[in-house]
């Protein structure tokens, strides 16, 4: 089961159905702040009868918001680590950037 509250999560259900038997996932805002209506939620579809044996898979942000809640203490919750990565090549333009914006930055300071 899924549980996330990111700006755009169709990318992470489609990697994770593709590789792995999601059966349900839940879905909240981008930096929500869980409510006990929320926690409820989550509890009543994890223990719906054919998910009670799986585990709760979200991010590394969301596992922090989740784990302030001890009703979910006794419920496996996994999270997924988060890397970054500079793709097409643009990690020399990067590089170019921050060193710019830190000669300007040491030049004022």
């Amino acid at each position: 089961m899924l549980v996330t509250g990111i700006a755009n999560p169709q990318p992470l259900i489609d990697y994770l159905k593709s590789r792995h038997n999601v059966v349900a996932y839940l879905t909240f805002p981008d930096h929500h702040n869980f409510s006990e209506t929320d926690i409820g939620d989550i509890l009543e579809t994890y223990h719906s009868s054919s998910l009670h044996n799986y585990t709760i898979l979200t991010t590394e942000k969301d596992a922090m918001r989740l784990r302030e809640w001890p009703k979910l203490a006794a419920i496996p919750v996994f999270a997924l680590p988060i890397a970054h990565r500079i793709l097409f090549g643009e990690k020399v333009i990067l590089r170019k950037v921050y060193t710019k914006y830190l000669k300007t930055y040491k030049k004022y300071n």
